[in-house]
């Protein structure tokens, strides 16, 4: 699906420049823009969006400094590369020998081998599985992405701790104790700025997932006639992708929308129309309601295959080598590192 920018300018929608963000980073997020993909210059996309140059120019610089894309004068405004190889760290690597060397001083001083200290810490690694902090946009969006982690990667011992963006944003020091020991953070890219500020400096990589609507869902939009009369019901952050989603698969002649926290104005939608369309977060709203009249299709997202390859290339030298300790090997016969 070509990527392309649907703006709300009705009272009561999100900024302007807060809904080209959102656009863009969704569409980066949904695999539709890939990195070293350029962006519409700031003056043709102004024109196609008829909003003012520096509306779109702030966005740009927005995302920028989000991290999701390289702005440049002369040079334009490029996806970046946001799945990378985690570099080597020394300072990770004194670190742990800063730790490490009392205990095995102690150890030695008892008269154990070089051999039995070996088998003893090689035993402890293979008892702890690899921790992977995972941050949702809602607890129970971070509940569900920490499942499919979980499932997805279910050959190695991981063990996923779900935040939401909520805890991150207002409770950072609680977050940074639960992730205490995490070599791994992976988030929608809704919390990725926040958590790379958040954890800069520290010897974890944090990885943003790429989603995309599963085919059931596709069709079942594709389904829809151009008449029928639509509810939305989603967070304002995901307003633009959705409403393009939507348009994409069926150009519907009508879409009322409500936030997830406007209870009663869910309620009405049950009511007056003929198909509820939500997000993840929105279900917990959604479906405690009386349906009434309209029939409910929630807006159903599975991390893409390129992203769980990406994200296994990322565990595996981590969890492979628990793997290999716990079947009695040692890093030096296995190859690990």
């Amino acid at each position: 699906m070509a990527f392309k920018i649907t703006l709300v300018k009705s009272d009561g929608a999100p900024p302007i420049h807060h809904q080209i963000v959102n656009s863009v980073r969704h569409a980066i997020s949904s695999g539709r823009l890939k990195a070293g993909d350029r962006l519409p210059a700031v003056r043709a996309l102004a024109l196609e969006l008829d909003v003012a140059m520096n509306t779109v120019a702030r966005a740009y610089r927005d995302l920028d400094r989000e991290g999701l894309t390289n702005n440049g004068p002369g040079r334009g405004t490029f996806v970046r590369q946001l799945i990378v190889p985690q570099a080597h760290r020394w300072a990770t690597d004194a670190t742990a020998a800063q730790i490490l060397r009392p205990a095995l001083l102690a150890l030695k001083a008892m008269g154990l081998s070089h051999l039995e200290i070996a088998a003893a810490v090689e035993k402890l690694l293979s008892e702890a599985p690899l921790k992977l902090g995972v941050i949702g946009s809602s607890p129970r969006g971070a509940e569900k992405w920490a499942r499919a982690l979980q499932l997805e990667l279910g050959e190695f011992r991981v063990e996923t701790i779900p935040i939401s963006l909520g805890d991150l944003s207002s409770n950072p020091e609680s977050v940074l104790h639960r992730l205490e020991g995490a070599t791994f953070v992976f988030t929608l890219l809704t919390g990725y700025h926040l958590a790379r500020e958040l954890l800069e400096g520290s010897a974890k990589q944090v990885v943003p997932l790429i989603t995309q609507i599963t085919h059931q869902c596709q069709q079942d939009l594709l389904a829809l006639p151009r008449d029928v009369r639509a509810g939305l019901v989603c967070e304002d952050v995901y307003l633009n992708s959705v409403l393009e989603l939507i348009s994409s698969y069926a150009p519907t002649a009508r879409v009322d929308r409500v936030r997830i926290d406007e209870v009663e104005g869910v309620r009405r939608l049950m009511l007056d129309c003929d198909v509820i369309i939500y997000s993840f977060a929105a279900g917990e709203v959604v479906e405690s309601l009386p349906a009434g009249r309209a029939r409910l299709m929630p807006l159903i997202y599975a991390l893409s295959e390129e992203n769980l390859a990406h994200v296994r290339r990322l565990v595996a030298p981590y969890a492979s080598a628990q793997r290999d300790f716990a079947a009695g090997g040692s890093p030096s016969q296995s190859g690990a590192v």
